[in-house]
């Protein structure tokens, strides 16, 4: 629509030039036909450059490398967010640690190495001391007595990944 405008707008004016100034009429024309021919040649450059920047073609996209978002597993989340607070009282430790605690222990018992106490006849050395106080349902203020902090829960964690 801009174009329209501009060219109409240039032709009037060579038209006026031509009108009341016959001698200036080749001059006009002149000038108008190269006004005409520089703005084709800007507008179909900023055309071509426009396809070509906004064009990849179907070969260039199917050997496009995808861009994969990687999701952080929902249990990954959860176990940060219950692990990453620096203090936890004997309740708050019974109600949201001990569990995934209990988890951990019993797929890590579940692939063999370590047997209860009650297990004479197994060969595997016994579960460590702490561990066994927390599978069998002791609340946390009678085993620790106290507030727990972040490093009991590694120590926890330690002896876990020992199994």
């Amino acid at each position: 629509m801009r174009s329209a405008f501009f060219l109409g707008v240039l032709t009037l004016a060579a038209w006026t030039v031509g009108f009341f100034r016959p001698a200036y009429r080749l001059g006009a024309a002149t000038a108008w036909g190269l006004t005409v021919l520089a703005y084709g040649l800007l507008w179909s450059g900023v055309q071509v450059r426009g396809l070509v920047a906004r064009g990849r073609s179907p070969y260039d996209q199917i050997l496009k490398v995808p861009v994969y978002k990687r999701r952080r597993p929902a249990d990954l989340v959860r176990c940060e967010r219950t692990f990453g607070r620096k203090v936890y009282t004997p309740g708050d430790f019974d109600h949201t640690v001990r569990p995934l605690l209990l988890t951990l222990i019993h797929h890590r018992l579940a692939f063999g190495g370590v047997a209860f106490e009650d297990e004479a006849d197994s060969p595997s050395r016994p579960l460590d001391e702490e561990l066994s106080g927390l599978i069998g349902g002791a609340p946390a203020a009678t085993l620790y007595g106290r507030n727990l902090l972040s490093s009991d829960i590694d120590r926890m964690l330690h002896l876990i990944e020992g199994i």
